[in-house]
């Protein structure tokens, strides 16, 4: 119970955390809650896709890359079809440049709490406090998802070539998505201070590629919806720092270049 509790609040903090990013036009509660339920049930069907494609690969144990690749390309695919369906389904939802990275990223916690679930339930899952394997998940999903879905944003910007930033950045999700789960095979059960490393590395790679498309995207969202641009990814005591900068310069946002 206590372990269940606990996974819900830090779910919860990862989503207004989310949630916070989007500056201008937030999107209702209801969607960011659609959002998260097809994650948690798509990834309730990952898992058996996963097996079933290890099997007819004729796979029975032994790669490690056999194993990140099949978990990626499932895992990262299911990420990016949950904005793709709202985005054609219901477009008066997604009119922000932010909102693919915000679905994304929604539809990626939805799927590491069902994950993180499975795993806790398993008979050795016995810590008391949410281990720190399943606080990583909950950033990693999130971060994943936001990556691969960014460049869906580029279309109510109307901006060119957002197919091809799609298809860039599920590749670079993917990438990142093999990489950890590679390294995380690989270190197993050891302990060593060194054997993380890899792993850490770059899941920092991976929440500075995240930071960076969000900043851009709320500079897109700003142009949009906030051209004076009083609002500050950053918020208080930057925010302050931010409008005092710019009404000395004729209540132009810093940010507008």
């Amino acid at each position: 119970m206590l372990i269940d509790l606990t996974l819900a609040v830090c779910a919860l903090l990862v989503g207004l955390l989310i949630w916070r990013y989007d500056l201008h036009e937030r999107e209702p509660w209801y969607m960011m809650l659609l959002a998260a339920a097809l994650g948690f049930g798509l990834m309730m069907l990952v898992g058996p896709a996963e097996s079933f494609t290890l099997e007819r690969l004729g796979f029975r144990g032994g790669s490690n890359a056999v194993i990140a690749m099949v978990a990626a390309t499932h895992e990262g695919l299911a990420r990016l079809a949950v904005p793709v369906a709202i985005l054609i389904l219901l477009p008066a939802q997604f009119n922000d440049p932010l909102d693919g990275i915000i679905y994304g990223s929604v539809a990626g916690l939805g799927m590491a709490v069902e994950e993180s679930l499975y795993y806790l339930g398993l008979p050795d899952a016995h810590e008391a406090l949410v281990p720190g394997a399943e606080l990583v998940r909950l950033f990693a999903h999130p971060i994943l998802g936001g990556i691969g879905a960014f460049a869906l944003g580029m279309i109510p910007a109307r901006k060119a070539g957002w197919a091809g930033g799609v298809a860039a950045g599920l590749a670079v999700a993917l990438s990142l998505h093999v990489l950890w789960d590679y390294a995380a095979l690989r270190s197993g059960a050891r302990t060593g201070v060194w054997d993380g490393m890899p792993a850490a590395a770059l899941m920092l790679v991976g929440m500075m590629a995240y930071g960076a498309l969000v900043s851009l995207g709320a500079r897109w969202s700003g142009r949009v919806f906030d051209p004076e641009g009083t609002r500050s990814l950053w918020g208080w005591p930057f925010s302050r720092r931010r409008g005092a900068a710019g009404a000395s310069s004729n209540g132009q946002s810093v940010d507008d270049t």
